[in-house]
């Protein structure tokens, strides 16, 4: 019963932020949307940018109003906020895979875009050396939102606001797909996570996390070893993984980047910021929740030939998967799903 009441609060709760981000807002000041104002994680100093687009306000602005606009699709029905929704972390959650244009569907659960900024790799195969050649890569794919130089030119050309907040960014540069992939970048990379319970208790006060959230932590840490691959700032190793899920893999992942035979069925770590917020789970939301994750993790998984070493029954008690659970709550951000500066404009 407690549980049920909990999860209808928090439900309510994630419906009423919805209602928030979703709506048109007022823009905030400016000066507080720079990246010496965005909460990092601790031991991490600066938002790293694009060699060849550094951070300024004008390509910010325009990369957030771009970042909503759904005339940049094939069929003017996608933004990348259509499967990035600030409210769930910027996950596509409740749904397994994303609905592109003309109602086409993606491959895979859409990842959150928290924290891309400090990632390798980009898609869940690595098979984008750069976050701006992953949006780009997604403008452009015919499941996502299937646009072209021509789209994002006449979407740009026909609205006032974007024309202005273009010229004011670029100045005379030509609008194609190259300029809007590095706008939006700047914009996705302001999207840090660093203001969660656990980090609060990782700088020092003990009181950010209940009992049970830290028994939850020492789990973590220790007997569940999930640290081992989701450990450090972003709560993630940014490495390649099987982790059991299936004993054959349609998708077979990082394979098809490296045509290896032992990258069958690997795929990213993911974050687990936000976790909580970002339903269903695991690389083709197989996993409804986060429970699910857990007994996953609990029995070792399943047999497959490439599945991590790591992956092996951890034998945790039922009130030991509930701590465990509790503690992954503690890595939701509520300031950044509140943050004005990357709400609609």
């Amino acid at each position: 019963m407690k549980n049920n009441i909990r999860y209808s609060v928090l439900l309510m709760f994630m419906i009423g932020l919805c209602a928030i981000s979703c709506s048109e807002s007022i823009s905030p000041s400016m000066d507080s949307c720079s990246p010496s104002m965005m909460n990092l994680p601790g031991g991490i100093s600066v938002i790293p940018f694009s060699a060849h687009q550094s951070y300024s306000q004008p390509v910010f602005v325009l990369g957030r109003a771009l970042f909503y606009e759904g005339n940049l699709s094939g069929d003017a029905s996608v933004s990348c906020a259509s499967c990035h929704k600030q409210a769930f972390g910027f996950s596509d959650a409740g749904n397994i895979v994303s609905k592109g244009v003309a109602g086409e569907s993606g491959m895979r659960n859409a990842p959150t875009l928290i924290n891309s900024a400090f990632q390798a790799s980009f898609f869940m195969d690595g098979r984008s050396a750069t976050l701006e050649r992953q949006i780009e890569d997604a403008l452009r794919s015919p499941n996502e939102m299937y646009a072209t130089d021509s789209i994002v030119k006449k979407a740009v050309m026909n609205s006032s606001r974007l024309s202005q907040l273009w010229k004011q960014a670029f100045g005379e540069q030509e609008i194609a797909l190259g300029g809007v992939s590095m706008a939006i970048g700047v914009f996705t990379r302001m999207i840090v996570s660093g203001s969660t319970p656990h980090d609060a208790f990782l700088a020092g006060n003990q009181s950010a996390l209940n009992q049970r959230e830290q028994r939850g932590k020492l789990l973590f840490d220790g007997k569940a070893h999930c640290v081992k691959c989701h450990g450090g700032p972003h709560l993630s190793d940014g490495l390649f993984h099987s982790t059991g899920l299936h004993t054959h893999y349609y998708d077979k992942g990082r394979y098809y980047v490296t045509k290896s035979d032992a990258d069958i069925g690997t795929f990213k770590t993911p974050t687990l910021r936000n976790i909580a917020l970002t339903h269903p789970y695991m690389h083709d939301g197989s996993l409804p929740t986060l429970r699910s994750v857990i007994e996953h993790y609990n029995v070792g998984g399943k047999q497959f030939i490439n599945k991590s070493s790591d992956i092996i029954p951890l034998n945790l008690t039922k009130e030991e998967m509930d701590d465990l659970e509790a503690y992954l709550h503690a890595f939701t951000d509520s300031s950044l799903i509140r943050n004005a500066c990357l709400s609609k404009p």
